[in-house]
């Protein structure tokens, strides 16, 4: 509605700038013509103009941005996991009284006014059409009449009047008027302007240029029936049969307007500057379409650190361990400390953005102990501190299978949790494109010293297994180091550029929102498992890692189910008793089958969702990188909340394919939101019974198209 009401404004303006110039410059001037076409294009820029969405960018230091301007945020779907089928319709009663609903119901009756004379006017026409007889002459039908106000035009039909003798002088003038009005189309004018007039009945201008345009078809139509030396005596036959005519869609003789009519044919005088006059109207369209045709906006600032007018972040990078603490050492002999240390270095050396000054907390292999460590950090008042080290695998028999980057955030330091969350969501999605990643941020019962104690957002990286040989032999390379401290210089950016978001806050409230169920696992001397979730004893626990799903069976029989991020953070916080809980309860061929029952689709596919790589919130994260948030802003959307559902196919290799869209809310927004899925990055692929199939998978993005106050008083 607000969208509706600016547009007829606009249009209303516009039409008022172009008669007010007519009116002062052109109005009674002997250029019919020109003025014939004036009005014309008037008409229509005054509808075309307002639609017109040309964006022109300035900065902020150069212009304020218009408090019209529509602003537009990216929401996340309420679960990540949701189906569309789920989705039930809104209940909320509204009143059907609404300023709104008021609005449209007075339009509707002016327009059905307008539109009901306008098909009365057509009607007549055509019954007179029928009612008299028609002679062809050349290609006019000339339809002799005995009705009032006759004779006139109306396109190829000439209704004449059995009073006048059309071979008489006057009638011969009369004649030759009403075929200039055929020959010149006029008839397609006044059409073109009685359809504008009952659309947009609520613009006053467009009735005045409607009416103007009716008086320039007779001046034209007098000026050419008229000879030179018969101008006198065509005025006073004017003069003399001065009638009405009921039907204000035809080209009349006998116009009302006789006294403006008689002037410009008894006038030769031709206006002073006629050529100024005319071309005068060029800065008056320049001017309309600079204020109506451009939509000027306050250029979003891209946030780059190469910007000389971003502010410098400090980020402290501390390598893990030192010379008498060397943390692991591989079978080689290689130790953590040399690796982290090497790795520390090489992103303070490849760095080359002055915007960002990398603090190393050791630039040694002297040892350094955590507190030290955290005081230097900390005294450094730094925006990011990041711990690399490199983990190992404790037990023998996982040291060749556990492999991989992980991401650890503290579990103590809820100051800056949700931008932990975030941070830690960035840096996996940078190491995935490097190495094998953990999909999953993970946390520590026990704490992690330096994050606990961080004064800023902070995470520790565990920069694959030194027990594991690949692992090992990828950190070591000095190429490969390069890499990892080129990801991790991106991931500082990335955040920082997220944090000059105006969303940032709002997008830091989503993040911390995250709750997970109280879930207690105790394990007796003999090895039995007992749990309780939120207080209620749990009769058995039913998990498949390999289908990715957690479930709850209480003891009065009800399911509680558990999403897949939730799992993630339960097997950070059990570790080890997680996992042996786990293999015990997935040895049970019975309870895995049942698993897999509960855990089926409703069409017994039994075949768990594909997930994006991360996460929900590595979705969110790569949604602000690639998603056009301007898009329906661009094709001008009205403010509302617009949920676009795309489905697509994830192969077993993660490929998406088979991309389509599932609503229909326009305004480009399907079709940006089906880019990121054909030319995105690929998906964990559907698992069933522990092999990768492929799936289809249904995924909503939501846009909120807010306005601002103004425009909301407006509504």
């Amino acid at each position: 509605m607000k969208t509706i009401f600016l547009y007829l404004l606009q249009s209303i303006t516009v039409s008022g700038i172009f008669y007010c110039y007519y009116h002062f410059f052109l109005r009674n001037k002997k250029f019919h013509t020109y003025n014939r076409y004036f009005l014309l294009c008037a008409l229509m820029i005054s509808i075309v103009v307002p639609l017109l969405n040309i964006p022109v960018y300035f900065t902020e230091e150069t212009v304020s941005p218009s408090p019209l301007i529509k602003t537009l945020t990216i929401v996340s779907s309420g679960g990540f996991e949701e189906n569309i089928q789920n989705q039930s319709p809104l209940t909320t009663t509204h009143s059907l009284l609404t300023r709104s609903n008021i609005l449209w119901s007075i339009y509707f009756i002016g327009f059905s006014f307008m539109l009901s004379a306008f098909i009365t006017g057509i009607t007549r026409i055509l019954k007179l059409k029928r009612k008299y007889p028609v002679e062809k002459i050349d290609d006019i039908d000339f339809v002799n009449t005995n009705e009032p106000g006759t004779p006139y035009s109306f396109f190829k039909n000439l209704f004449w009047n059995q009073k006048i003798e059309l071979n008489s002088g006057n009638g011969q003038q009369i004649f030759r008027h009403e075929l200039y009005h055929i020959r010149q189309k006029h008839s397609a004018d006044i059409l073109f302007a009685e359809i504008i007039t009952v659309i947009f009945w609520i613009n006053p201008f467009f009735f005045l240029l409607k009416k103007e345009i009716k008086a320039i078809h007779e001046f034209l139509a007098d000026s050419f029936a008229a000879n030179k030396n018969e101008e006198w005596d065509y005025a006073e036959l004017l003069l003399m049969q001065v009638l009405g005519s009921p039907n204000r869609l035809t080209n009349h003789f006998f116009h009302n307007q006789i006294k403006r009519r008689i002037a410009m044919i008894t006038t030769s005088k031709n206006p002073s500057y006629q050529y100024l006059r005319k071309l005068f109207v060029l800065p008056v369209a320049i001017m309309i379409t600079a204020l109506f045709a451009f939509k000027y906006k306050a250029r979003e600032r891209s946030f780059s650190l190469n910007d000389p007018l971003a502010p410098p972040i400090t980020v402290v990078v501390d390598a893990g361990h030192g010379d008498s603490d060397p943390g692991v050492i591989a079978g080689d002999g290689t130790r953590e400390c040399d690796l982290t240390l090497q790795l520390a270095q090489k992103i303070k050396l490849l760095n080359k953005n002055d915007r960002i000054h990398v603090v190393l907390t050791r630039n040694s292999k002297e040892t350094v102990d955590l507190a030290t460590r955290s005081n230097i950090a900390n005294a450094q008042k730094p925006d990011l501190f990041i711990s690399l080290h490199v983990s190992a695998a404790d037990n023998p028999a996982d040291q060749q299978h556990n492999s991989g980057f992980e991401v650890y955030i503290s579990k103590k330091n809820t100051s800056y949790l949700a931008e932990n969350k975030i941070l830690g969501g960035i840096l996996l999605n940078y190491f995935m494109n490097l190495y094998q990643t953990t999909n999953k941020i993970q946390q520590r019962d026990m704490g992690i010293w330096v994050l606990d104690n961080s004064k800023c957002p902070s995470a520790l990286v565990e920069c694959g297994y030194m027990t594991n040989a690949n692992d090992l032999a990828f950190v070591k390379n000095p190429a490969n180091q390069d890499k990892i401290a080129g990801e991790i210089l991106k991931s500082i950016e990335q955040f920082s550029l997220q944090k000059s978001l105006p969303d940032f806050n709002e997008k830091k409230k989503q993040v911390a929102d995250t709750t997970l169920p109280d879930i207690k696992l105790n394990k007796s001397s003999t090895g039995k498992i007992s749990a309780t979730v939120d207080g209620v004893a749990v009769s058995s626990i039913m998990i498949d890692k390999k289908i990715g799903a957690a479930g709850f069976i209480l003891e009065d029989r009800r399911m509680t189910v558990i999403n897949q991020e939730h799992l993630h953070l339960l097997e950070v916080k059990y570790g080890q008793l997680w996992y042996e809980f786990v293999n015990d309860y997935a040895a049970s061929q019975e309870g895995v089958k049942r698993l897999e029952n509960k855990n089926a689709k409703k069409d017994g596919s039994g075949v768990s969702d594909p997930a994006f790589p991360g996460g929900e919130y590595a979705w969110i994260e790569y949604l602000q990188k690639n998603l056009n948030a301007n898009t329906p802003v661009d094709h001008n959307a009205p403010g509302g909340t617009y949920t676009v559902w795309v489905e697509f196919k994830v192969a077993e290799d993660g490929t998406v394919s088979n991309v389509r869209s599932l609503t229909d809310n326009g305004f480009g927004m399907e079709e940006e939101v089906k880019k990121l899925f054909t030319n995105g990055q690929k998906w964990l692929p559907a698992l069933k019974n522990g092999h990768k199939v492929s799936a289809y998978k249904k995924q909503p993005v939501t846009f909120v198209v807010q306005e601002e106050m103004t425009m909301t008083k407006m509504q």
